[in-house]
Protein backbone atom coordinates (compact mmCIF):
# COMPACT_ATOMS: atom_id res chain seq x y z
CA UNK A 1 0.00 0.00 0.00
CA UNK A 2 1.13 3.23 -0.83
CA UNK A 3 2.86 5.61 2.08
CA UNK A 4 1.43 8.74 0.68
CA UNK A 5 -1.86 7.26 1.14
CA UNK A 6 -1.41 5.98 4.54
CA UNK A 7 0.27 9.55 5.79
CA UNK A 8 -2.87 11.70 3.88
CA UNK A 9 -4.98 9.33 5.62
CA UNK A 10 -3.10 9.60 9.24
CA UNK A 11 -2.65 13.67 8.80
CA UNK A 12 -6.52 14.22 8.22
CA UNK A 13 -6.75 12.05 11.50
CA UNK A 14 -7.97 8.30 9.94
CA UNK A 15 -6.65 5.26 11.40
CA UNK A 16 -5.53 2.42 9.06
CA UNK A 17 -7.60 -0.09 9.73
CA UNK A 18 -7.62 -3.91 7.92
CA UNK A 19 -10.68 -3.13 5.80
CA UNK A 20 -9.35 0.51 4.79
CA UNK A 21 -5.57 -1.33 3.66
CA UNK A 22 -7.66 -3.78 1.44
CA UNK A 23 -9.22 -1.40 -0.24
CA UNK A 24 -6.45 0.68 -0.60
CA UNK A 25 -4.16 -2.24 -1.77
CA UNK A 26 -7.04 -3.70 -4.38
CA UNK A 27 -6.80 -0.02 -5.52
CA UNK A 28 -3.06 0.40 -5.68
CA UNK A 29 -2.33 -2.82 -7.36
CA UNK A 30 -5.07 -3.10 -9.99
CA UNK A 31 -4.16 0.24 -11.63
CA UNK A 32 -7.10 0.69 -13.62
CA UNK A 33 -10.78 1.91 -13.05
CA UNK A 34 -13.05 -0.57 -10.73
CA UNK A 35 -16.55 0.11 -9.65
CA UNK A 36 -16.99 -0.56 -6.16
CA UNK A 37 -18.28 -4.32 -6.80
CA UNK A 38 -15.29 -5.31 -7.97
CA UNK A 39 -12.98 -3.56 -5.57
CA UNK A 40 -15.64 -5.60 -2.66
CA UNK A 41 -14.80 -8.78 -4.56
CA UNK A 42 -11.25 -8.36 -4.70
CA UNK A 43 -10.61 -6.84 -1.36
CA UNK A 44 -12.58 -10.00 0.05
CA UNK A 45 -9.41 -11.82 -0.83
CA UNK A 46 -7.83 -9.90 1.56
CA UNK A 47 -9.86 -9.19 4.07
CA UNK A 48 -12.60 -11.77 4.09
CA UNK A 49 -15.15 -9.85 6.53
CA UNK A 50 -15.12 -6.45 4.50
CA UNK A 51 -18.71 -5.39 3.81
CA UNK A 52 -19.83 -3.33 1.09
CA UNK A 53 -20.47 -0.46 3.11
CA UNK A 54 -17.33 -0.35 4.54
CA UNK A 55 -16.03 -0.22 0.37
CA UNK A 56 -18.52 2.66 -0.14
CA UNK A 57 -17.07 4.27 3.08
CA UNK A 58 -13.82 4.34 2.11
CA UNK A 59 -14.03 5.34 -1.47
CA UNK A 60 -16.23 8.28 -0.49
CA UNK A 61 -13.31 9.05 2.19
CA UNK A 62 -10.46 8.81 -0.26
CA UNK A 63 -12.25 11.25 -2.70
CA UNK A 64 -12.78 13.60 -0.09
CA UNK A 65 -9.14 13.73 0.52
CA UNK A 66 -8.61 14.09 -2.61
CA UNK A 67 -6.44 10.88 -3.50
CA UNK A 68 -9.23 9.12 -5.94
CA UNK A 69 -11.72 10.38 -7.95
CA UNK A 70 -14.64 9.00 -9.42
CA UNK A 71 -15.46 8.12 -13.01
CA UNK A 72 -19.28 8.00 -14.07
CA UNK A 73 -20.05 6.25 -16.96
CA UNK A 74 -23.35 6.06 -18.74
Amino acid sequence: MSEQYVEQLRAAGYKITPARSAVLAVIEQEGEHLNPAEILAQARTIHPRIGRATVYRTLELLTQLGLVRPIYLS
